[in-house]
């Protein structure tokens, strides 16, 4: 088996993917939060309530993954669901889950700061505005 090379893009984004994760997992379950269940609540709180699929397509997560998300979260009382027409679920935010939201952005900032601290504020920022683009072009063009 040949080893993995330095131009392996997937492995490199996998990795520090994973490694960011893991540091930002670590601030936010101080707040009883996993990084993907901040995320849900960010979307809900800074865009209102979502169907599962404008969450995923937002979140670029599989619908599979988000409903074990939101399944944890209504059992937490965080978010709330309700089935408008068909069998599309809308999700939003709770009290609750806005309330643990403002407990998890202290955890959060502190998170991005040590961070940028760590890599360079300037240089997460570039990275940053890679990465998004990145998002925007494969959203637009899927293939």
């Amino acid at each position: 088996m040949e080893p993995l090379t330095a131009d392996d893009d997937c492995f490199a984004l996998c990795q520090a993917s994973r490694l960011i994760s893991r540091f930002y997992g670590r601030h936010l379950a101080r707040a009883g939060l996993t990084t993907t269940q901040y995320s849900i609540i960010d979307h809900l709180h800074r865009l209102g309530d979502m169907t599962t699929h404008q969450l995923s397509v937002a979140m670029v997560v599989d619908p599979g993954s988000i409903m074990q998300s939101i399944r944890l979260m209504q059992r937490d009382g965080l978010v709330a669901s309700r089935t408008d027409s068909g069998r599309e679920l809308t999700i939003a935010l709770t009290a609750s889950g806005a309330a643990r939201l403002e407990i998890a952005r202290v955890h959060w900032a502190t998170a991005q700061s040590e961070f940028e601290q760590c890599f360079g504020s300037r240089r997460m920022k570039a990275l940053r505005h890679e990465l998004f683009d990145l998002t925007d072009k494969s959203m637009s063009d899927p293939t």
